[in-house]
């Protein structure tokens, strides 16, 4: 931001969707079109199109490309294979099977919870709000709207499995990976990002897997993250040549060749269909299939918002689901009054 008021902003950096829509508003990133579209060093419709179809649509705003996808990232199910194998247990696919599991392979004796929350679980909240039919914010209208009868009953579910013998959050530890890795819990739902983490954290004790997150019933939904790359249009030193090769570069992360590469190495996702189906991703899948269960999910993958106050809105929500989880307010409590906030928000009454 400081840049931003000298005119000194670098050429690319990476941001999240929610900070695109900010930088659009005011006027502080390129828009890509004319380079995209370009007959030298542009992409073909072929290629546009190739772009993994939630990340294509949160970088085109208004007909306009303004972001390219990189780091992405959604939730996953890690689970110790081996807890579930001496129960008889399959990998949970919805939330039914999730409350049994945990039941099943909780374990006072061993000082283990059956799952796990990460302590910022708002992502599996609105996944089971999506699961349920209800949404985050009507867009259109510029509206919170998550405080509906779907959002309370969503909520309600994750403080009955948090306040139950088998179910926590991450609390002190900060992290899950930490309390998965010590077998304190059996199961938990984290980023796919997490996956180094998890690695080192367990770090060949056990054997362990990761899965797609649950739906409800057969209804699935899950929230998709990261960050994008933009091209920064406040410094006054930038030429049109830097501009373009700047674009040479974007274009290049998003080869298929590369995207595949950079998601192996880091544990983000690829961001192109003809990525997935390289023999470079096959073989690496069939060497650790746990980097599988993310791109398993674009199907029914979403993003929660695109409207420029949505980090305001999130900071806004986060301490009411605190409240609830603890006690302090019910879920329609504490929903009514992060929604009434949110569109005070919204309307710029805050």
């Amino acid at each position: 931001m400081a840049n931003a008021i000298t005119n000194t902003m670098p050429h690319l950096g990476q941001a999240t969707v929610a900070d695109v829509a900010y930088y659009i508003q005011d006027g502080m990133i390129v828009p890509l079109n004319q380079y995209l579209n370009d007959p030298h060093i542009g992409m073909s419709q072929g290629e546009i199109d190739d772009i993994i179809t939630i990340f294509r649509e949160t970088s085109f705003w208004d007909g306009e490309f303004y972001s390219v996808p990189f780091s992405k990232s959604t939730r996953v199910l890690f689970y110790n294979r081996e807890l579930l194998a001496e129960a008889g247990l399959d990998v949970p696919t919805n939330w039914d099977e999730i409350l049994h599991a945990a039941q099943v392979l909780t374990n006072d004796d061993a000082g283990r919870i059956g799952f796990g929350f990460e302590n910022a679980f708002d992502m599996e909240w609105s996944a089971i709000l999506y699961q349920l039919g209800g949404r985050y914010i009507d867009e259109a209208n510029n509206e919170a709207v998550f405080a509906s009868p779907e959002g309370i009953e969503a909520m309600e579910f994750i403080f009955n499995l948090v306040n139950s013998p088998y179910g926590r959050t991450a609390g002190a530890d900060g992290f899950m990976s930490g309390v998965f890795g010590r077998q304190d819990v059996a199961m938990y739902i984290g980023s796919s990002a997490g996956l180094p983490h998890v690695t080192n954290a367990v770090d060949g004790t056990f054997d362990w897997g990761t899965a797609p997150t649950p739906g409800t019933g057969d209804r699935r939904a899950v929230q998709f993250a990261g960050n994008d790359i933009v091209m920064f249009a406040l410094n006054d030193s930038h030429t049109e040549a830097e501009r373009r090769g700047a674009w040479e570069f974007l274009a290049f992360t998003m080869e298929p060749e590369q995207t595949a590469m950079w998601a192996a190495a880091s544990g983000y996702i690829p961001v192109r269909y003809e990525a997935v189906e390289l023999p470079f991703w096959t073989q690496h899948l069939e060497e650790n299939p746990r980097h599988g269960a993310a791109p398993a999910q674009f199907d029914y993958g979403f993003f929660l918002t695109r409207v420029p106050q949505a980090s305001t809105v999130r900071n806004a929500l986060l301490p009411e689901l605190e409240n609830i989880v603890l006690g302090i307010a019910t879920a329609e409590e504490g929903l009514t009054r992060a929604q009434e906030r949110a569109n005070d928000i919204l309307a710029g009454r805050d």
